[in-house]
């Protein structure tokens, strides 16, 4: 890989669409790590839009990277990742992130590939096993949001395929480090993070979605669907789908993941609380019905946007679209929309 042909001292990873926030960031962020003999420096950023619609549809990412609160000294990654909780600052952006090479290697941290939402295990994993870490305020990365992204493009069964993965890769890391790290709540914001993106994405797909990735599990990622998830969903009408699918599966990490969300119930106050949002009230949703016509596509989105950011913090909207002469452009933004 890229990885085992870098010869610095350090690992930055920018993506092909995004930019550095700064001329300056790397050396800025290098001079700390070599001061602090640090692993992993972490920092914020900032989003920018390919056009105004996105900038619309996608309000709340010109803030979702900024770092409320730097750290003095190095800590560790497990006290970096509730560090972040608490300040509401956490995500798994990795081009605000420098990396120490000879970290990354020792520990063998890679990428999974070919799969989607391949940062949330990377990050764990990282700051799992990292010693010192430092949190800055400085931004680093310039994320650019543009048409047909992961970020903006309608949700799909890719979307839970990436967080079942990394919810299956990440137990099997804990599994194999667990006399080391005992679970504590890095590990629990983790897996509860990861279980309620999960049902949040799952909540929203359309049923031909749904009964693709049904029909598209593996044995393992159906016994960890059904063992874990599968309880908290709210489209019932293709679990018998999987009921004639299922064998004895082996359990060996059944109590592991018992135990953390245990952990994560009575330890973590509002543990289903992710990026300070309680996806719990997804359960009790609020249906509207909206008629429109292409004429009034434009008002129709105002309305959604408006229901969107006026709503009561108790309240989720579940909304329905009639219509019969929209254009696939039309319907494309209306996915957009979906996602939020």
């Amino acid at each position: 890989t890229g990885i085992d042909a870098v010869t610095g001292n350090y690992i930055y990873f920018l993506d092909s669409d995004d930019l550095m926030a700064s001329d300056d960031v790397l050396e800025y962020c290098y001079n700390i790590a070599e001061k602090n003999k640090l692993e992993i420096i972490t920092g914020g950023g900032k989003a920018f839009y390919q056009n105004e619609m996105l900038e619309s549809l996608f309000p709340e990412y010109k803030l979702r990277y900024k770092i409320k609160e730097e750290t003095d000294t190095p800590i560790s990654g497990i006290e970096t990742i509730k560090f972040l909780r608490e300040t509401k600052s956490f995500h798994v952006i990795q081009g605000c992130r420098l990396f120490n090479r000879k970290f990354i290697l020792k520990n063998k941290i890679k990428f999974a590939e070919g799969q989607i939402h391949e940062d949330v295990t990377y990050t764990f994993e990282s700051f799992y096993l990292a010693k010192r870490v430092m949190v800055v305020k400085k931004q680093m990365l310039l994320r650019r949001l543009r048409d047909d992204s992961i970020v903006t493009k309608p949700l799909s069964s890719a979307n839970l395929f990436g967080y079942i993965n990394a919810f299956i890769d990440t137990v099997r890391f804990i599994d194999r480090n667990k006399e080391q790290y005992p679970i504590d709540d890095a590990i629990g914001y983790t897996i509860i993070g990861i279980k309620t993106e999960f049902i949040k994405i799952f909540n929203q797909l359309e049923k031909q979605e749904i009964n693709k990735f049904l029909r598209s599990l593996n044995k393992e990622q159906l016994y960890y669907f059904r063992t874990f998830l599968k309880n908290e969903i709210n489209y019932k009408e293709s679990i018998s789908l999987l009921e004639q699918q299922i064998n004895d599966e082996s359990e060996q990490n059944k109590t592991l993941v018992n135990n953390i969300f245990k952990y994560a119930t009575s330890h973590i106050s509002s543990h289903s609380k992710v990026n300070n949002y309680d996806y719990s009230k997804h359960k009790n949703p609020i249906n509207i019905v909206l008629i429109s016509d292409k004429n009034f596509f434009i008002p129709l989105c105002t309305t959604i946007q408006s229901l969107r950011t006026s709503k009561n913090d108790n309240s989720y909207y579940r909304v329905y679209v009639i219509n019969s002469d929209f254009e696939e452009r039309n319907k494309t933004i209306l996915k957009l929309l979906q996602t939020q």
